[in-house]
């Protein structure tokens, strides 16, 4: 993978970090189902890393379109425990 690809992707999950730890906070402290809403999007998070890690030989075009579309995943699935939260 390129370098600016790369940094680009490590800047992604940066973005993402702060929004994650404040929904951890929040799950651990919410009902049953927000934390599992949270498990699952805490594997897709996971997930996604690893396979950053891996794709030294995709395209670099292939690898910001998959992590755009992850992003965009991860955000929805942040947006539906933040409506559990709200609605408890």
């Amino acid at each position: 993978m390129t370098e600016p690809i790369r940094n680009r992707l490590d800047k992604l999950l940066s973005d993402l970090q702060p929004e994650i730890d404040e929904l951890r906070v929040k799950a651990h402290l919410a009902k049953k189902e927000a934390q599992e809403e949270f498990a699952k999007w805490e594997a897709k998070v996971a997930d996604y890393r690893a396979r950053a890690d891996q794709t030294g030989g995709e395209a670099g075009e292939i690898i910001e379109e998959k992590a755009k579309a992850i992003a965009v995943e991860l955000r929805d699935g942040f947006d539906r425990l933040r409506k559990i939260f709200r609605n408890p």
